[in-house]
């Protein structure tokens, strides 16, 4: 069964009887799929050092940089809800996540000229974790 959630964005859901009511019941969002449909990744990795958010796709607009293994709880006003591409340094990805301090659903990125319809300008933290 596949329902949509109050962005317009695809759920899927699976039936549930919870105290003898039938419930829909969140499985997982097809964003956690994104990487997998219309985004654009690699392994490339080409940000000198850390990792870089850009507010629009094949890395242009605003950026806002972060250093290796630092997170933003919230990206600001400027950036909320509006990355839409992320360069990486060698041994680096990005988490995302659509809420402030690590809220709501998340998704592991390698460097990406466009992180898919589902995931774009919808971030509001996200960290830069390098080994």
């Amino acid at each position: 069964m596949t329902l949509v959630d109050s962005k317009g964005k695809r759920a899927k859901y699976m039936a549930v009887v919870f105290m003898g009511v039938l419930t829909p019941a969140l499985l997982f969002t097809s964003a956690a799929n994104a990487q997998k449909t219309n985004a654009i990744c690699s392994n490339a990795a080409t940000a000198p050092s850390g990792c870089i958010a850009y507010e629009h796709q094949d890395f242009g607009g605003k950026s806002q940089a972060l250093g290796p293994n630092r997170i933003f709880n919230y990206v600001g006003d400027a950036m909320n809800d509006k990355i839409s591409s992320f360069r990486v340094a060698p041994g680096c990805h990005v988490i995302v996540w659509e809420h402030r301090n690590k809220g709501g659903a998340s998704e592991r990125f390698d460097e990406c000229q466009y992180i898919g319809d589902e995931w774009n300008d919808d971030i509001s933290s996200w960290s830069c974790v390098c080994r």
